[in-house]
């Protein structure tokens, strides 16, 4: 990561040896697209680390080295650590997807931090920040969801179909395109996509997504169990958009006549509207049914009897208390939007005096002063 500007580089490694060979390779491109020399680098005592020295006292770089077991000194980096950890797999699980995928949603989520505004450099993106270039947020796509790549180049015979349906796995770093996985495990690079960010196909049977052929190191051995994909129990019907290719509509039949058949991905069909001649009335008591009523488009429909409730239960409708349905409402907020709007407003005032004095009481701090060379953290 850059002291200077936050912009970050992310390298997947299979083994803690290549660390030498990224780190070259991180010189020679940063120096090269920046126009400026790499100075001084700081990193831990990890071994992995130590190896850099011949190279930087070769080409006069300052290694600079944190005290043994003390992390805080290296706090910057250890906690950009945890933001790429914690937004990959909260990439991971909103779109349902095993921790196989974790370099696919780490490397998604490492674009997206560095196209996204931080409070520590003025509010500006890293990558504005360094290369002086204002990030297209347009191009973002949900991570996992279902999309429709134009595979009509990667086609040999004409009559294979135009599109399927794929697995989103983030964007290409060579180039302006879209990473998308197939069914079969082969993985595309396509500018032209369709998506559906309402469905996430992995989860679906109709959709049996095999593991592709992944790039980024894993842990497995011949004795990893087999990837199992997960089914949800009741899967909801989801309609893409209009404009989503014809070829890819799915069939499955129910495997069981218990289990719930799985979603038909298909595009929008204008379904006939009639209004139904008899509108059967639902019995509001087991012992009192009412009778259906009938509807016509040219007579309004006959209201039921009312059943007589016998039950020593009181309800709002005993006790003659009605309250209407409110299907929208015009009401404002009048939450402050900044301090000054909670200072000026008697009642916001109020309740941070009652919370201030709330803390006064419970000794919940100690107002002291701040050590010298020490900046306070904002809450």
């Amino acid at each position: 990561m850059d002291a200077y500007t936050k912009y970050t580089w992310l390298f997947l490694l299979h083994h803690k040896s290549q660390a030498l060979t990224a780190f070259t390779r991180f010189k020679n491109f940063a120096e090269t697209q920046t126009g400026h020399t790499l100075k001084a680098i700081q990193t831990d005592n990890a071994k992995e680390f130590l190896y850099f020295k011949n190279i930087t006292h070769t080409l006069g770089i300052h290694h600079r080295l944190i005290c043994p077991h003390t992390h805080e000194k290296n706090g910057t980096i250890e906690r950009k650590h945890r933001h790429i950890t914690e937004m990959g797999l909260t990439l991971l699980a909103a779109a349902t997807l095993p921790i196989q995928f974790w370099g696919e949603a780490f490397t998604t989520a490492m674009h997206i931090i560095n196209a996204l505004p931080s409070s520590v450099i003025s509010n500006i993106s890293p990558n504005e920040m360094l290369f002086k270039n204002k990030p297209d947020y347009t191009f973002f796509e949900m991570f996992g969801c279902a999309c429709f790549p134009l595979l009509r180049p990667y086609h040999k015979n004409k009559l294979d179909f135009r599109s399927e349906c794929c697995l989103f796995l983030g964007y290409s770093l060579h180039n302006k395109g879209y990473l998308c996985l197939s069914s079969n495990g082969k993985t595309y690079v396509s500018r032209h996509v369709i998506f559906n960010e309402q469905l996430f196909p992995y989860t679906l049977s109709e959709y049996n997504f095999t593991t592709p052929a992944i790039t980024h190191p894993t842990n497995t051995t011949s004795n990893t169990p087999a990837l199992t994909i997960l089914q949800p129990s009741a899967p909801s019907r989801v309609h893409p958009p209009h404009n989503l290719p014809t070829s890819d509509i799915t069939h499955s039949p129910n495997t069981t006549p218990n289990t719930p058949s799985p979603t038909i991905f298909q595009p929008h069909a204008p379904s006939p509207v009639h209004p139904p001649h008899t509108l059967p009335t639902f019995p509001l008591s087991p012992t009192h049914p009412s009778s259906p009523s009938t509807f016509s488009p040219t007579s309004p429909p006959t209201p039921a009897t009312n059943p007589i409730n016998n039950h020593p239960m009181v309800t709002r409708s005993k006790a003659g208390i009605f309250k209407p349905k409110l299907f929208h409402t015009n009401i404002h907020s009048s939450i402050p939007t900044n301090v000054h709007e909670a200072l000026s407003s008697p009642p916001w005032l109020q309740a941070m005096h009652g919370e201030y004095n709330a803390l006064l009481r419970n000794k919940t701090w100690t107002l002291t002063s701040l050590p010298p060379g020490a900046k306070p953290v904002g809450c």
